[in-house]
């Protein structure tokens, strides 16, 4: 599922800002690290939906593909 959704919707995916549970991580985030700006935490949202296709072998499987 992760793998349909960007941060921000880009790359024609969904845009994971756009849902009520961005917010709730957003809101835990900032509870847990209150230095942490929104602009922060969303860049490490992108980035760890941008690194999705890496989960559950997906990086492997591409690297043997290669060989």
């Amino acid at each position: 599922m992760c793998l349909q959704f960007s941060a921000l919707g880009k790359k024609n995916k969904r845009n994971f800002s756009g849902y009520k549970l961005f917010n709730v991580v957003l809101e835990a985030v900032k509870y847990h690290y209150p230095d942490s700006s929104e602009y922060q935490i969303t860049k490490d949202i992108s980035s760890v939906l941008a690194s999705a296709g890496d989960w559950d072998g997906g990086r492997k499987k591409r690297q043997n593909g290669k060989n």
